[in-house]
């Protein structure tokens, strides 16, 4: 029996900065209403916040763990949490977590999940397979550092899932003052110095130069749905085969080796350039 187990919506114990996303959090109303929707469950407010406090399951039907106070599950603005379970809360927790679109982890690292006969069961580490659940249902997969593997769903991961955000993280991600006139506010790996592309391109780390890579193609797609209306000024996709990758990714290693200071989105407008035949008027970017 685990000492702590949690209720939470990331599928690891992850940094925002190294995951290169905000993380996502209950909201406080979403839980209210599949609480108040289940009459085996009471919620006890704290006295500070109400909208956090203490998920009671008062429909346990081993009374004893219910009149001992063991049926307790406490809800705090990053999860769940409950302290030596029973196997019956366990159950309970993991029907919570499933209808809040969320993972139960205990302090062993391991990750409960309904297996095929509909019973309690867990595995024991961070798999390839990982994915995130959004506030829409949409299922984003993600690396065992919580980096999305697909790096051109951030805008529809940063829209779905805005009141999932903590308020800090909200400020931190998305700044709402207006940007001068010309220019564009870069997130994620585009933002870092072409120098860091160098270095894990030459310790042949090909997983975060395909996270790269990938964050190229984001700036493509991003650029053509900035320019839907002029077509004159869109960019052809590249081929999806390992020729066409290698190629490009070769041209970013050469461009960021010449440039290690610059942005790695201007290695990027320049492959932009270059795949289109075309010299790119791009915004100042910050």
């Amino acid at each position: 029996m685990s000492f702590t187990v949690n209720i939470t919506r990331e599928a690891g114990c992850w940094d925002d900065e190294v995951a290169g996303r905000p993380l996502l959090q209950f909201q406080p109303h979403i839980v209210h209403a599949v609480i108040d929707a289940d009459p085996t469950l009471a919620f006890e407010p704290d006295k500070k916040d109400p909208r956090y406090g203490v998920v009671i399951y008062v429909g346990n039907p081993v009374r004893e763990e219910y009149e001992n106070g063991e049926s307790a599950i406490w809800f705090e603005p990053w999860g769940f949490t409950a302290q030596r379970p029973s196997d019956t809360l366990m159950e309970k927790m993991l029907e919570l977590s499933i209808k809040l679109n969320a993972y139960m982890i205990d302090d062993h690292d391991q990750t409960y999940f309904l297996n095929k006969e509909g019973k309690l069961d867990a595995y024991f580490e961070l798999r390839d397979d990982l994915f995130i659940i959004g506030d829409k249902g949409t299922h984003y997969e993600v690396h065992n550092s919580g980096e999305l593997k697909n790096l051109n769903l951030i805008p529809d991961y940063m829209s779905e899932n805005f009141t999932s955000f903590s308020e800090a993280v909200r400020k931190k991600f998305l700044k709402t003052e207006p940007l001068p006139a010309g220019q564009v506010r870069l997130y994620g790996p585009v933002s870092s110095p072409c120098s860091e592309f160098v270095k894990f391109y030459e310790k042949n780390n090909r997983q975060l130069v395909v996270v790269y890579y990938e964050a190229f193609l984001g700036l493509i797609s991003g650029w053509n749905f900035a320019n839907q209306d002029n077509p004159e000024k869109l960019i052809p996709i590249p081929e999806e085969n390992d020729s066409t990758t290698n190629e490009d990714i070769v041209f970013l290693y050469g461009y960021c080796r010449s440039f290690p200071r610059n942005k790695f989105v201007l290695a990027c407008c320049a492959l932009m350039s270059m795949r289109s035949g075309k010299t790119l008027k791009t915004p100042k970017f910050i």
